[in-house]
């Protein structure tokens, strides 16, 4: 066996045994870490094209939001992808995005977190924005104006 080859196997394991060990939650509390790839105009990772529009979009407007945090309250931790805690009528406000819509597996895990999120109270056209998107690429236009139209009404 080629002695080049031996180390490079070495090499190839130690990468895979380091990533399977990353955890899920990181220890500064942040949810996937490893998957955090977009800059926000705040600085802040996310996850994708969609989920910087939508926070760029809040940040435009001046809307106060946190990505990511987690629902404490429950058993079983949720970490939905925008809460927006500033509302005119004392209300907690959550958004969730969902691209690539049309990919396996995509529906049947939006229509789980919706599910879990209507069993804990959040529900859409009260205190929940879901923003559906077929392919991934995101309509900024549609995106702010969902902010302005749902978000501005109620916040302030």
């Amino acid at each position: 066996i080629n002695p080049w080859y031996v180390q490079l196997q070495r090499e190839v394991d130690e990468i895979q045994r380091d990533y399977m060990d990353v955890p899920s939650v990181s220890e500064n509390g942040q949810f996937r870490p490893e998957e955090l790839q977009y800059f926000t105009q705040r600085g802040e990772r996310v996850r994708s094209q969609g989920e910087k529009v939508i926070a760029d979009a809040l940040h435009n407007l001046r809307i106060d939001y946190a990505y990511e945090r987690a629902i404490t309250w429950i058993p079983e931790k949720i970490y939905p992808h925008f809460t927006i805690e500033k509302s005119a009528r004392g209300q907690t406000l959550y958004w969730e995005y969902w691209g690539n819509f049309c990919s396996p597996g995509v529906p049947e895990r939006y229509l789980a977190r919706k599910k879990q999120l209507e069993a804990i109270g959040i529900c859409e056209g009260r205190n929940l924005i879901i923003t559906l998107d077929a392919d991934g690429n995101p309509d900024p236009s549609e995106i702010i104006n969902t902010a302005k139209r749902r978000l501005l009404l109620d916040l302030r």
